[in-house]
């Protein structure tokens, strides 16, 4: 493990060791605090001894570990049994697989592009799940059927088979002699299902499946299921038609057709060739640089000893290239040690020229030379020649014209199942089995069960934290004791710990908030004037610690949804990871003072579900638990189409075994749940009309909300910005190329007459003001300007929309000037938004 988690503790002064101690301010006015007064860590430890940090040095262990194991077993001998474990213990990961069941099969169209046709299919992978593909055929005198077949996977495009990538690998197949066979992946293409009433589609491809995959997590599944079954059930029609050849099958895939061209051929003995291309890496690069979505991290990957590699090797000894590109976000290096062993393995076995790789001078892409790369691999091993093959220019369809089903939509088909409707399916089977569960076991078994799935240790077995005493307030109500808890992980945990001046009880409160140990100052006075110790510690990932570098708020509040990936990928789970730093902050308050009766417990939000699972599996340490607007049920995460923020909150498989008000019930009168949330983070009882909004300018700043598609499409989460002035970089907000977003609120004006606003940008930017678009910039523009008359200290309407299309990085930058006034920058302070702009960013767009 890396040198920044050793484990050295400095005790915490009450168990009488002596502390770092700094030196004691002045009395300060409690009401007056702010954030900045109760900052704990310094710059430094700000950026080390996080829980990234820690699941990164794990991970990396497990990436040592995996090549030392292969090397004690380099031979045919020593992996012919290993691989056949892997392959199930995979196959367990993500849920197994469904039956097989009638295709029932059809060709709804066909269209002839002279030397090649195209027939465009459907087809149900499971009863009433319809999968829409193209199938491009020779259409000439070189070629005679049976025809090899090549399975042709989709990445994340969402016009996906209809991508000119796609449409041209299924062209150059069906020129060179093959049958490429293009079909939609779930939440793509005809098979999207994340729409409005109006039929626009508001989530597909990445955030979709995300979406779906936090649903499959809880069953105890994998999304990749779905993928890889939708493949599988694709080489069976294949097989099934008279002019193929059912024994020459080969598979190639892009990016996420990439990721299933790997899962594929490692679990399909049916392939016989494959060309991967843009995917192949190894997990200890790809959480680090990379990410991905919920397809491409299996639970407990990395504990069961799967990686990258593994992928070929299960295919072994047949052939594969990976196709690789220089300047990919799947970093090349990782590629080429990949390969690397690829080859060893290979050779070793007898088969040298059998795998090998392509490297492209090239971002991310599916471009002309890595379709001509595959091409040329799929040849050589279908038909057995070695042929130098280049594109010709491909005639490109529209999308509407290689659609396979009547509408464009196979969920409009009568009957039609999408992933919702199964995955509803099998919680209603879960349901049944967790009742029976429950009912048939002991409290300790129920208890064991969960902390298993958790992935928690024992409370006795958690240490207690060591304590760093930072510095110390003096105010008239309290001494608050600022502190660095260090527990058992290295993990350092922010920690103010208010100690009443006056009245003081035997009684303490340990409160924890998603918005940090800060944020809630007025209720935690109101518990110093009762005479309560509180202390109130920032959780991994939250407060100080959460994370510079934020993606995806549509999975996770405050952590990246990295970090719950790789939990995922060990076996783990950050609800796991609280729930120990819960109790091991617990134990700290009870050596603390031996003599209270327990600890009181608060928690709002996201940090509510692991400590509704502290106190249940430790439920004699605490006197009282009050947790607020936090996650009511798992099973409503199932039930509902969309969700919020849940990634950091699921457990994989727990609904097999329990779910949330299963342990509320458990703790009866020691509990109290206050305004618990639905799926999408709304109050249960919310409801929208009821609601009255102050349309007052109260909030400094602009309200706003982030998509994660230009046209503002796929809503990612809350953008709130304090000045125009502005600037985005993949490295840092991981927004990705394509994304939009929109800010809203009022500018105060300074003055009476003529305002001149000067915006650059180089992107996509529009400015309305008082409901009128004075600026409009397009990517050749660069610079606007537009001019209104204003009134003093009046506050008028502004709605800024902002397109970032394709590119790593780009700003935004509005100035204003008017007559003796130079041109300046627009800060909060002529910037506001009201309570019920605020609630459109925070709720009402979910």
């Amino acid at each position: 493990m890396k040198i920044i988690f050793k484990k050295y503790f400095v005790v915490f002064l009450c168990i009488g060791i002596v502390n770092i101690i700094y030196a004691q301010s002045e009395v300060q006015s409690f009401d007056e605090l702010s954030k900045n007064d109760l900052k704990v860590l310094s710059m430094n430890e700000l950026s080390q001894h996080t829980i990234n940090e820690y699941l990164d040095s794990l991970i990396s262990e497990r990436w040592t570990e995996w090549k030392e194991n292969f090397n004690r077993r380099l031979s045919p001998e020593g992996n012919k049994a290993h691989y056949e474990k892997l392959k199930k213990e995979f196959l367990k990961a993500i849920g197994g697989l469904p039956a097989r069941t009638p295709l029932h099969a059809e060709i709804t169209g066909t269209i002839d592009m002279g030397k090649y046709k195209i027939e465009k299919i459907l087809f149900q992978s499971m009863p009433d799940f319809y999968v829409a593909g193209d199938i491009f055929l020779p259409n000439c005198d070189n070629f005679k059927p049976p025809y090899p077949g090549v399975l042709i996977p989709c990445g994340h495009y969402e016009d996906s088979k209809a991508h000119d990538e796609y449409q041209s690998m299924g062209a150059l197949c069906a020129l060179n002699g093959l049958a490429g066979f293009i079909y939609d992946p779930i939440d793509q293409g005809e098979r999207v299902e994340f729409r409005t009433d109006k039929k626009n589609t508001i989530t597909w491809g990445t955030h979709a499946h995300n979406l779906n995959g936090i649903r499959s997590i809880l069953l105890g599944r994998n999304i990749a299921r779905f993928e890889i079954w939708d493949g599988m059930r694709g080489i069976d029609y294949l097989q099934s038609r008279k002019d193929i050849n059912p024994n020459l099958i080969g598979v190639t895939g892009n990016s996420g057709g990439g990721t299933q061209t790997s899962y594929i051929m490692a679990l399909d003995d049916r392939v016989k060739v494959a060309a991967p291309s843009c995917y192949i890496q190894n997990l200890n690069s790809q959480t680090k640089n990379a990410g991905g979505d919920a397809e491409q991290f299996i639970f407990d990957q990395l504990a069961f000893g799967m990686d990258h590699p593994d992928y070929a090797l299960m295919n072994a000894p047949r052939p594969v290239k990976i196709l690789a590109a220089t300047h990919d976000f799947f970093k090349i290096g990782a590629t080429w040690e990949t390969f690397r062993i690829c080859k060893r393995y290979y050779t070793e076995i007898g088969y040298s020229e059998n795998v090998d790789i392509l490297e492209n001078d090239a971002g991310h892409n599916y471009n002309k030379t890595q379709r001509e790369g595959a091409i040329r691999w799929l040849v050589r091993y279908l038909f057995g020649e070695n042929k130098v093959i280049f594109e010709p220019k491909i005639h490109l369809l529209s999308e509407k014209e290689l659609d396979a089903s009547p509408t464009g939509r196979v969920l409009k088909i009568k009957n039609a199942k999408s992933v919702f409707d199964i995955q509803n399916e099998d919680l209603q089977k879960e349901n049944r089995q967790r009742e029976e569960f429950l009912k048939l076991n002991s409290i300790d078994k129920i208890k064991k069960q969960i902390l298993k799935l958790i992935g928690c240790k024992n409370y006795n077995d958690i240490k207690l934290p060591g304590a760093i005493l930072k510095g110390r307030i003096k105010t008239q109500k309290c001494e608050i004791q600022k502190l660095i808890l260090i527990t058992d992980n290295g993990i350092y945990l922010p920690a103010l710990l208010f100690i009443p001046s006056k009245n003081v009880k035997n009684e303490q409160v340990l409160f924890l908030s998603e918005d940090g140990k800060a944020f809630h100052l007025k209720e935690i006075g109101g518990l110093i004037d009762k005479g309560k110790t509180v202390l109130s510690v920032d959780l991994p990932g939250i407060g100080e610690t959460k994370p510079k570098i934020n993606d995806r708020l549509i999975l996770s509040k405050n952590l990246n949804s990295g970090d719950c990936f790789d939990a995922y990928l060990l076996g783990k789970s950050i609800v796991g990871f609280r729930t120990e730093e819960i109790l091991a902050c617990t134990k700290f308050l009870l050596r603390r003072s031996l003599h209270t009766p327990g600890i009181e417990l608060m928690a709002d939000g996201e940090v509510g579900v692991p400590a509704l699972h502290a106190a249940f599996l430790n439920p004699e340490l605490f006197t009282h638990v009050n947790i607020s607007n936090s996650l009511e049920s798992w099973n409503d995460v199932i039930k509902s189409e969309r969700s919020f923020d849940q990634l950091v909150n699921v457990v994989n498989g727990a609904l097999k075994y329990y779910d949330l008000p299963d342990l509320v019930k458990f703790l009866g009168n020691k509990i109290t749940i206050e305004n618990p949330l639905n799926a999408v983070g709304l109050g249960i009882n919310y409801r929208e009309k009821t609601q009255h909004f102050s349309d007052e300018p109260n909030y400094r700043g602009l309200a706003g909300v982030w998509y994660g598609q230009v046209g503002l499409k796929n809503p990612a989460g809350p953008a709130p910005v304090d000045s125009l002035d502005l600037k985005w970089s993949n490295k840092i907000n991981r927004r990705g190329r394509d994304w939009s977003a929109e800010w809203f609120g009022f500018i105060h004006s300074p003055i009476s007459g003529n305002i001149t606003f000067n915006a650059e940008t180089d992107q996509n930017l529009e400015i309305f003001l008082n409901k009128k678009s004075i600026i409009n910039i397009k990517t050749d523009q660069i610079k606007a300007d537009g001019t209104v008359k204003l009134e003093k200290n009046k506050y008028y309407p502004v709605r800024i929309i902002f397109s970032q299309n394709a590119v790593d990085s780009s700003y935004v930058k509005i100035r204003w000037s008017w007559k003796g006034h130079p041109e300046t920058n627009i800060y909060e302070n002529n910037l506001f938004y009201s309570p019920k702009q605020k609630n459109t960013m925070d709720v009402s767009w979910r």
